[in-house]
């Protein structure tokens, strides 16, 4: 009715048509928007919906979901996915949280985070019935609030997550993180003088020979290439824990092989939280 409404009030189509189709889609399988208006109007009023009620505390549990707000956040990720949309949810949410502030009081941070939570969570179940590992999933997330880049890059740690090369890279990380972690080092410059191994030269001289086509590949979002790349680094790494002490007694030299973990890991996160991998 909204639609006809509008076209006797003189509304052109375009308006008229986004009118009808910010309700869309109004259940599972339903038609998606046909027009950029309709598909904005649609993801803004639905996305609205969810901020509005996670902010006064009306949170879907279990079963129960009295505002449909799983298929509000269902048809968001659909038409964004449709229309192949370059949108940054955490960006969007947070836009939606900044206007509603003006209006009642809540806690943005809280909500801003619950609520790209719920709808990062609607898109790995997504993906998951798909055929996508979750981990994989939870892993591309964390590089991006960008629906399709997230897409793209679980489906590339996918394609690899099975492999030898892969579950030698992932254990590695974690093993690194930890280090690091503990160490409380963040540091990223190294001095090569300061080398004692073979091991420490071979993984800086991979450092420095893939570092810019990695880098580039994940820009490009060809996560195919770049995962092709990062696989090569399995050897070298097993290959410096069997033989180098990270936590060396001499400090400078300690202090030196941090750093070289730490531009390690920074490359390894172009393509996500490898501890999120099961």
């Amino acid at each position: 009715m909204g639609r006809t409404y509008a076209r006797l009030q003189g509304e052109n189509e375009t308006v008229a048509t986004a009118i009808d189709e910010h309700y869309m889609p109004r259940f599972a399988g339903d038609d998606l928007p046909t027009t950029d208006a309709g598909a904005f109007v649609s993801m803004a009023d639905k996305l609205d919906t969810i901020v509005g009620c996670f902010a006064v505390d009306l949170i879907p549990t279990g079963n129960q979901d009295p505002y449909a707000l799983r298929r509000n956040a269902i048809g968001i990720l659909n038409i964004i996915r449709q229309k192949g949309l370059r949108a940054d949810i955490s960006a969007l949410v947070e836009k939606s949280v900044d206007i509603l502030a003006d209006y009642i009081k809540f806690d943005k941070q809280k909500t801003v985070d619950a609520v790209n939570e719920f709808i990062i969570q609607r898109f790995r179940q997504m993906l998951t019935t798909e055929g996508l590992a979750s981990d994989c999933v939870d892993c591309a997330a964390s590089i991006s609030g960008d629906i399709i880049k997230i897409d793209k890059a679980a489906k590339a740690l996918a394609q690899y997550r099975e492999t030898a090369e892969f579950a030698s890279i992932a254990a590695g990380y974690k093993r690194i993180n930890n280090i690091l972690k503990k160490s409380g080092h963040t540091g990223t410059e190294y001095d090569a003088a300061l080398f004692e191994s073979d091991h420490e030269r071979e993984l800086a001289e991979l450092i420095n020979t893939k570092a810019a086509g990695i880098n580039r590949e994940v820009c490009e979002e060809n996560f195919t290439e770049a995962m092709t790349q990062l696989l090569t680094f399995s050897g070298p790494v097993d290959r410096f824990f069997e033989n180098v002490m990270v936590m060396a007694k001499d400090e400078k030299v300690k202090e030196n092989r941090l750093s070289l973990l730490n531009r390690l890991i920074g490359l390894f996160n172009l393509l996500g939280d490898l501890t999120k991998i099961i």
